[in-house]
Order: C-alpha cells, then sequence, then structure tokens
C-alpha cells in the first residue's frame, strides 16, 4: 500500500485529502505544522508528501530543504492559496517540487497528478556508451544514479531524448512542453529547465545538450564505435 503525507494547517482540507485517499486505497497521514509532519516523514518514510506552502511555523520550501538532506527522490506536490505567481513557482520547481497548485484543490484532481507520480506509465531507456540513461515519468535513472526531475524538466529531456541529435527550435519544445503558453514567462520556464538539465549532465561526457543561439536545442549522444 502506498503511504501519502499531507502536511497541511487547514484542518478542512487536511482531514478531506486524508479521508480522500485513505477512500481511495492509500495510507495516508496528516499534520497541521511543519515540525510533526517531518516527524512523520522520518517515521513513516512516506512515498510522495502533499505540502502547504504557508504553514504556522515554517515555510513550505524550508521544508522540502529538510526533507531533501535525507531523501532526493520523494514527489513532493506543494499546494498555495496566494502565492502562485511565476517568481514563486520557479523558486518551488528549484527547491525540488514535483509540481504545484493553486488552491481550492481538488481532490480527484490531485490523485489524478499523484498516481500519475507513483505509478508511472512506462520507461523509455536510451543507450549511452557502455550504460544507459531510463526516463520513467519524472523519474531519471542515469547510470547507477536516480533523481527525480520537475514535471516539466523530465518532459523537455523526454523531448530532445526523443529527437536526439535534431536542432528543436525553441517553439516546437514549449509547443511540446507548454501546449498552453500564452504567458510571457514560459521563455524563462524553458531557459531554467535547460539550465537543470546541463547542469544534471554537466559530468557525462557521452550526454550533452546543446544550445543554438537564436535557434534552439539539441541533444547528442556519443556512442563508442563497438555500439
Amino acid at each position: 500500500m502506498k503511504t501519502i503525507l499531507i502536511i497541511e494547517d487547514d484542518k478542512n482540507l487536511g482531514e478531506t485529502l486524508k479521508d480522500y485517499f485513505e477512500y481511495k486505497g492509500y495510507k495516508a497521514y496528516w499534520s497541521e505544522n511543519a515540525e510533526y509532519g517531518l516527524e512523520l516523514f522520518k517515521k513513516h518514510s512516506p512515498d510522495l508528501i502533499v505540502l502547504d506552502v504557508i504553514l504556522p511555523d515554517k515555510n513550505g520550501l524550508e521544508v522540502i530543504e529538510e526533507i531533501r538532506k535525507t531523501n532526493t527522490i520523494i514527489p513532493v506536490i506543494l499546494m498555495t492559496g496566494t502565492e502562485f505567481e511565476a517568481k514563486s513557482q520557479i523558486k518551488a520547481y528549484n527547491h525540488g517540487a514535483a509540481n504545484y497548485y493553486k488552491k481550492p484543490v481538488i481532490p480527484e484532481v490531485l490523485l489524478a497528478q499523484i498516481e500519475t507520480l507513483l505509478s508511472p506509465p512506462g520507461e523509455k531507456s536510451f543507450a549511452i556508451g557502455k550504460n544507459r540513461i531510463v526516463l520513467d515519468s519524472q523519474r531519471l535513472l542515469l547510470n547507477d544514479n536516480e533523481y527525480l526531475l520537475r514535471e516539466k524538466d523530465a518532459l523537455v529531456l523526454d523531448c530532445l531524448l526523443s529527437n536526439e541529435s535534431r536542432l528543436l527550435s525553441r517553439h516546437e519544445i514549449i509547443k511540446t512542453v507548454w501546449p498552453d503558453y500564452h504567458y510571457k514567462d514560459v521563455d524563462n520556464m524553458l531557459d531554467s529547465a535547460i539550465s537543470r538539465l546541463k547542469k544534471l549532465l554537466s559530468g557525462q561526457d557521452e550526454l550533452t545538450i546543446s544550445s543554438i543561439y537564436g535557434k534552439g536545442y539539441t541533444i547528442n549522444i556519443k556512442r563508442s564505435d563497438k555500439n
């Protein structure tokens, strides 16, 4: 049975989500504050965390920082009623959030995202020299290391890998990853996603993302002659 930890100071929302998740077959724990939420995290090792941004004793981003000290993989979905401007979302993703929801939260919609994160539909595998890269929903297996990617970062990487060695324009990537891209910050979001992916792959000589100024991006896989 998968376990979900809810850290939310709104008693009505916290209890509603806990009851709904358990009704749907999950084990759920709920805390009204960050301190007890972190205790539950350490005690029960949940599979996913639903976390409010504004808590009475600590900011949600600070909670993620504490969690990432011991667990870099667990998906964390943030919820907020006020902090939803683009800069807040970007900051949240930079702190390792898997997704960012604006309240009021619809339990059915939230659960659909949770099930996507916990039950990925399948994986894509790419050979890299003697090693391999596996992209499974937002989970990346790179050689012997495992990483949890932001939702959009995973989609950008998937887009590039699926078009290996082909130059993709910014418009192509944006149209694929952000289909409803009629807002001004989408270019910055793409730049941020590319920057994080380049940093992640910086030690991988066999896998590189190249930026072609004014044109777009391409990913190249260097394979040995024996492959």
